[in-house]
């Protein structure tokens, strides 16, 4: 979050001392360490098992900070992570240039499962989403905590922690999109259910939360959001685990303004006859499409600019890419590989690809670790 008058200047000494978790890099060494003539009998420890890159392109595990994180954002040397029981927002941060984030202040806290966030391109305001409400961060003085929070929103649909507000992001036109999740099949069949039209929606508002109203329609739980360089958005969707189908409606859909995406009719790709807006890409049933970042850097090979990557919380565990061809068709292909519950995705000043993974799905103990990983191209 930067600060609207002075900037962000921080006495990390400070902060390491009295609100931080400190993580040595030789506790994030992916080696083991030599035995010594000294130990003969000592084991070395284990070596760390890393995610599988395509060649040229180099993982590096970075933090292993945050407790089931759910989501991750990046301002100048800053990364932003919401841990989901906890109900904290962490900032990272690299303090002597090596590589690893090594310090974490709790900016905020006491959110109700705190899912996404986003940073105001202008106020650098960090927005946070929560089960049924959104709320902006701002630091006054600098120091790295939140001394405003304010409510931007609230009411959203919010039946479980699974199934409630969701992604957000801001647009090219200032605006800010959310993702809003509905109920799942069997509860809308529910005898004298009624739900709020908002609820399976994208919507739009503005950034101080006024002029909400419903963008898109027909989904069953979308989940993240990102914007192309051509301003293109694109939404995640998470599909119906009731139905017994090869598809479920795990989905990557190109977002239109007034679009129906045809949930609770249509799950994957509508009939012929349909005026619903066909998937760009029908994932594996269960899958859950979670995090989406559209990469616009320059740090990977040509190839991928403009490249959508999409975490696969659940069926998969991967990151993939997905594009366009020459003659317009969508391609898929896997990028990281062998992850463990891929939820979140943010660029490196530098266009390196930092990875959000939970190490246990939301179902383990609260004190669960996350990693952080920096993927870049490294030939």
């Amino acid at each position: 979050m930067r600060d609207r008058g002075a900037g962000v200047g921080l006495s990390l000494a400070c902060l390491v001392l009295a609100l931080t978790t400190c993580v040595s890099s030789a506790q994030l060494q992916s080696t083991s360490l030599p035995l010594t003539p000294l130990t003969p009998r000592r084991a070395p420890p284990p070596t760390l098992r890393l995610p599988l890159a395509p060649q040229g392109f180099r993982v590096t595990l970075i933090s292993e900070q945050p407790k089931i994180g759910t989501a991750i954002t990046r301002e100048d040397n800053y990364f932003y992570v919401a841990e989901l029981q906890a109900g904290n927002i962490l900032r990272l941060a690299d303090t002597d240039g090596n590589g690893l984030l090594d310090t974490s202040v709790v900016v905020a806290s006491n959110f109700k499962m705190p899912r996404s966030l986003a940073i105001h391109p202008q106020t650098g305001d960090l927005y946070v989403v929560s089960r049924g409400q959104i709320n902006a961060l701002h630091d006054t003085n600098g120091d790295g905590i939140a001394d405003e929070n304010r409510i931007v929103i609230q009411g959203l649909y919010d039946l479980d922690y699974m199934h409630s507000s969701n992604g957000i992001a801001f647009g090219p036109d200032g605006k800010l999109y959310i993702a809003d999740g509905g109920p799942r099949l069997r509860q809308r069949k529910k005898k004298g259910a009624a739900f709020p039209s908002y609820a399976g929606t994208i919507l739009i508002a503005n950034p101080d939360g006024s002029d909400l109203r419903v963008y898109a329609s027909g989904f069953r739980n979308p989940f993240g959001l990102a914007f192309a360089a051509d301003g293109s958005l694109y939404a995640t969707e998470n599909g119906e685990d009731s139905v017994q189908a090869p598809v479920h409606g795990d989905e990557l859909n190109r977002i239109f303004e007034g679009g129906d995406y045809g949930f609770p009719d249509v799950l994957g790709d509508p009939p012929s006859d349909s005026d619903t807006i066909a998937p760009i890409v029908n994932s594996p049933a269960d899958s859950a499409p979670a995090g989406v970042i559209v990469y616009e850097a320059e740090q990977f090979p040509e190839n991928y600019r403009g490249n959508v990557l999409v975490a696969l919380w659940n069926i998969g565990h991967k990151i993939v890419r997905v594009w366009q061809d020459a003659s317009g068709q969508w391609q898929t292909e896997d990028f990281i590989t062998d992850l463990k519950f891929p939820v979140g995705m943010t660029l490196g000043a530098d266009g390196s690809l930092y990875i959000l993974d939970m190490t246990d799905g939301v179902n383990g103990a609260p004190n669960l670790s996350s990693r952080i990983y920096r993927v870049q191209y490294a030939p």
